[in-house]
């Protein structure tokens, strides 16, 4: 016998509709998919539901078996084990879809409080103004020859040598004034003498804002040069420390702010 816990799991929980010849099972008084359950009301949970249409299919199978082969007790022990797993899954699915949306709105006022803070953003687009830009790019290994490829929509090209480098973090500028770049959008692309590719650069600006897109859900910040990208571009948090330890702009002591990680 097919037991009444697989005929829900099979039919996903639909179990208000009606047969495809619309006969009612005997004792569920024709249970139709506008009707109320007892208990629920207008907005009755839906491990409610599930729960009193079990029992109403079980009562019906019961007082329609065949008298001359009844089912065991052990099969009713069975599918009402399968019942209570079933609501258990039910129960915990709620309580993740919870967990998650507090993770999303703890992610967001953690977000919220980057306004006004300087971070670097992973990108090889930039969106130039009249103000120079300050980035920088990581080489895996020393290079003799290191240059950033400055590229407009029409194809224009501008370099800016950075000569040899050591392996690690690479500072440079892009000084629309001193390289005759008009406002708009570029491509950055890095180029070496070594075999080293795809090499990433990042570009360091203050966030201005911080939103939840309505479609996506997802956090993006909006840093002046770079325009809005989602959170999980920002590389770094706080202003990079000089060599000597020191802070570029204020001569402080200082070290980056590590990038939390949030998860869902």
């Amino acid at each position: 016998m097919t037991s009444i816990a697989n005929m829900m799991t099979n039919n996903n929980q639909n179990f208000g509709t009606k047969s495809a010849n619309d006969e009612k099972l005997p004792g569920t008084n024709g249970i139709k998919d506008d009707e109320k359950l007892p208990g629920t009301g207008d907005n009755g949970k839906k491990e409610e539901s599930v729960s009193d249409m079990f029992m109403k299919l079980l009562l019906a199978q019961i007082q329609n078996q065949d008298p001359t082969n009844p089912t065991s007790s052990t099969e009713y022990v069975n599918q009402l084990s399968q019942m209570a797993n079933m609501e258990s899954m039910n129960a915990m699915s709620g309580t993740m879809a919870a967990v998650a949306g507090l993770v999303g709105d703890m992610q967001a006022l953690t977000s919220a409080s980057l306004v006004g803070k300087q971070v670097y953003v992973k990108t090889d687009k930039i969106q130039l103004e009249d103000q120079p830009l300050e980035g920088r790019l990581t080489l895996e290994s020393p290079a003799g020859s290191v240059k950033v490829k400055v590229t407009d929509s029409s194809g224009k090209e501008v370099t800016i040598d950075l000569g040899r480098q050591e392996k690690g973090m690479v500072d440079f500028e892009i000084d629309p004034a001193k390289l005759g770049l008009k406002p708009g959008e570029y491509k950055l692309k890095v180029e070496t003498d070594t075999e080293e590719k795809d090499i990433p650069t990042e570009i360091c600006g203050t966030v201005n804002s911080v939103r939840i897109d309505q479609k996506t859900q997802q956090l993006m910040v909006k840093v002046p040069g770079v325009g809005e990208v989602p959170h999980y571009t920002i590389t770094q948090y706080g202003q990079q420390p000089s060599d000597d330890g020191k802070d570029k702009d204020d001569d402080k002591e200082t070290k980056p702010t590590p990038v939390p990680e949030f998860t869902a």
